[in-house]
């Protein structure tokens, strides 16, 4: 990477993303045959309210979103395709931002990772990087090569990997995300045939991709990621439908793949990321060309688009993972990607104390320390948090000097290294929304200290 472009990812790196502060729900559909993209409020029930319709660039197949406040919409204009940028209003409306930017490809695929967004050229042979910012549409950075056709984007929770499937090499890509927003190759895995789609769980620990194998069918297999990246496979792959979209719902219990022909098929993920087959029939009945899915960010409820039908599918989630009808919203002509944007309001951390706050004597012990706090959010998922520890000492001999087991239990090791000034640990309480709201990727974070004193005065 050459150094200009190197000072111009960092730069960007250093710019902090923006939300604004919503507790709604909205729901979005791309009509690729309308160039439009139909907006809805979620209701307390589940069901869609129609608020309004924007106007996209020719054919519009890709939907994504960063921060609650920007949606982009991929259009594909004959092949020679370009990225559509909107904000978010409070209301849910869109507003366009500026030009379409073209790409002279096809973006089949959007990935945001802030403040980098990642697009897969379908036609082409590359991931397109950009950097997004507050005031204008996406800033070009540069690609990565991949081969040709890449499709299904999909990134950890965590920012830290990225996925792509290489179709002409039949393989799932992977890519460890720098700081600046590079990516670097990871060895491809072959799942064994030609894959076709990818979904992430919500925990970033398991992959799913469904993969057309030839003489066997179409199976779906699974993979643990491990902490480098790379993909690991996990039992035997299961009996699938040809998927036109594979998705798992936000608090990582089932998959749902859609088929062509209106299939829908179910699996429950166990803790280890193995599936098994829960339900494989035309539910909720109504559909007859299933071309995507999104889901509230509770898991209670689903929306399916239907590309034979200007409509899409309200259902709920029943505790087995099956699917009732609820009703229908209408769409444009030829709905296809669909994208739910949740909650953007941050949590909130309130009476953090350590206790005990002073460890004394000294004694190299590792004592127990209690971190109480209480965390809100006006979002409807309960926020995730974690503890860290910093010091102002160097760790002595007798390291770790710290262990954290939970969000609210730790051990600190009364020691000093310097016997002529106090050791101050600080505790760092960072909590966020899960994933599928709005603001899953935006922190908060509170402190407190805890003191081995260089002499007895407490």
């Amino acid at each position: 990477m050459s150094t200009p472009l190197r000072a111009a990812l960092l730069l960007a790196a250093s710019i902090s993303f923006f939300s604004l502060s919503r507790s709604q729900e909205f729901v979005y559909v791309a009509n690729s045959n309308g160039n439009t993209i139909s907006e809805y409020r979620i209701d307390p029930g589940g069901g869609l309210t129609p608020i309004g319709t924007s106007l996209t660039g020719p054919r519009p197949i890709s939907l994504a979103y960063w921060a609650g406040s920007r949606l982009f919409s991929g259009d594909a204009d004959g092949g020679d395709g370009d990225i559509s940028t909107f904000n978010i209003e409070s209301s849910g409306t869109l507003t366009l931002v500026g030009p379409h930017y073209g790409l002279s490809d096809v973006p089949v695929s959007i990935v945001v990772n802030p403040p980098y967004m990642y697009v897969a050229l379908g036609l082409g042979t590359r991931i397109r990087i950009f950097h997004l910012n507050q005031s204008s549409a996406p800033f070009p950075l540069g690609s990565v090569y991949t081969g040709p056709f890449p499709h299904s984007l999909t990134r950890t929770p965590d920012s830290r990997f990225l996925f792509v499937i290489k179709s002409e090499y039949r393989t799932i890509g992977s890519y460890a995300t720098a700081a600046d927003g590079s990516l670097t190759p990871l060895p491809d895995i072959s799942p064994g045939g030609s894959p076709s789609e990818l979904a992430m769980h919500p925990s970033g620990k398991f992959l799913y991709a469904v993969v057309y194998t030839g003489a066997e069918g179409i199976k779906i297999s699974s993979f643990a990621i491990g902490a480098d990246g790379m993909l690991l496979p996990l039992g035997t792959p299961l009996a699938a439908p040809g998927a036109a979209f594979a998705a798992v719902e936000p608090l990582g219990r089932f998959i749902y793949l859609g088929s062509v022909t209106g299939q829908i098929s179910v699996y429950r993920i166990a803790a280890d990321g193995q599936l098994n087959i829960v339900s494989s029939s035309d539910v909720p009945g109504l559909l007859q060309s299933p071309r995507g899915i999104s889901f509230d960010e509770t898991g209670t409820y689903a929306y399916l688009t239907d590309s034979s039908a200007a409509k899409v599918y309200v259902v709920r989630i029943r505790e087995e993972g099956t699917l009732a009808s609820l009703g229908v919203a209408p769409t444009g002509p030829g709905p296809t990607a669909i994208l739910t944007v949740g909650c953007t309001l941050l949590p909130r951390i309130t009476g953090l104390t350590a206790d005990p706050a002073v460890l004394w004597p000294p004694n190299h012990q590792l004592i127990p320390v209690n971190v109480a706090y209480s965390v809100t959010s006006p979002c409807s998922l309960p926020p995730v948090c974690a503890l860290s520890v910093t010091s102002n000492e160097p760790a002595g001999t007798n390291a770790p000097d710290w262990l954290a087991f939970n969000s609210h239990q730790l051990e600190l090791r009364a020691e000093r290294t310097n016997g002529q000034q106090d050791r101050v640990y600080t505790v760092k309480v960072d909590c966020h929304n899960p994933p599928g709201t709005g603001s899953s990727l935006q922190h908060v974070t509170a402190t407190t200290t805890v003191t081995v004193p260089a002499n007895q005065r407490h």
